[in-house]
């Protein structure tokens, strides 16, 4: 098991959408590689509904912008 630190808060798909971003795809690119709509990709960047228990990928590591995300997951190892 990977220490505290380590471990990403992200689910799986959502550090599939990061990495994807991460290795330069663009949001619908990734959308088209998944088989998900263009604007199921932002939801899963840019949500924040904490009430229903579901929070994007930014909202999860507290960056505001898809490239802070990145950069801190890369950061963190979270992805490569």
């Amino acid at each position: 098991m990977l220490p505290l630190a380590l471990r990403s808060p992200l689910t799986p798909r959502q550090e599939q959408i990061l990495q994807m971003l991460a290795d330069g795809l663009s949001q619908k690119e990734v959308g088209y590689r998944l088989g998900i709509a263009y604007q199921t990709v932002k939801n899963h960047i840019y949500a924040d509904n904490r009430t229903a228990g579901h929070r994007g990928i930014c909202a999860r590591i507290g960056k505001r912008t898809m490239t802070g995300a990145v950069a801190e997951a890369m950061r963190n190892m979270w992805i490569v």
